[in-house]
């Protein structure tokens, strides 16, 4: 059950929460108006943000609960999404890129190791590639959210989504 959570989980952000990487150009241009060079930056807010999650646990040392790590950074990750969504200024996307790509390490890290906790040793590698094929949901998930930033607006697009996800 804790395995069939955590793909089930990990389908749901890679489906709804973070296809909104793939607009964050869109937003650049149409939304918050801004140059490559600043684009460049907005986009790399959520990788600096992933290295700080990941430092975060990995300062813990041994980590407990798994499992709420996981779920509160899938709900964090869907928060900021939403926020992102929604924001029309440069200072707030980026700051809100950057708590996303925290809970984004925080999640990554958490999804591998609930698999290979929960894994009998010589299922592990079984477990990881069913794991990878749930990740490989983002593109459709890139899919959904562009038809949806079509049909209205990249904003909206992002945050209806994400609240679904959510």
């Amino acid at each position: 059950p804790i395995m069939r959570g955590t793909l089930m989980g990990v389908v749901l952000i890679n489906l709804l929460v973070f296809p909104y990487q793939g607009l964050i150009p869109v937003f650049a241009r149409d939304v918050l108006r801004v140059d490559p060079g600043l684009l460049g930056v907005l986009a790399a807010a959520d990788g600096v943000g992933a290295v700080i999650g990941a430092l975060v646990l990995a300062s813990k040392g041994r980590v407990r609960y798994h499992g709420r790590w996981f779920l509160t950074s899938i709900a964090l990750a869907a928060v900021t999404a939403i926020l992102f969504g929604i924001s029309h200024s440069y200072v707030l996307s980026f700051l809100v890129l950057l708590i996303a790509g925290v809970a984004l390490g925080i999640y990554a890290t958490m999804e591998f190791a609930l698999m290979l906790v929960n894994a009998e040793p010589e299922m592990r590698g079984r477990a990881i590639g069913v794991l990878t094929l749930a990740i490989s949901c983002w593109p459709v998930g890139m899919l959904m959210v562009g038809t949806v930033a079509d049909r209205w607006t990249p904003g909206l697009g992002v945050a209806v989504v994400a609240t679904v996800g959510l």
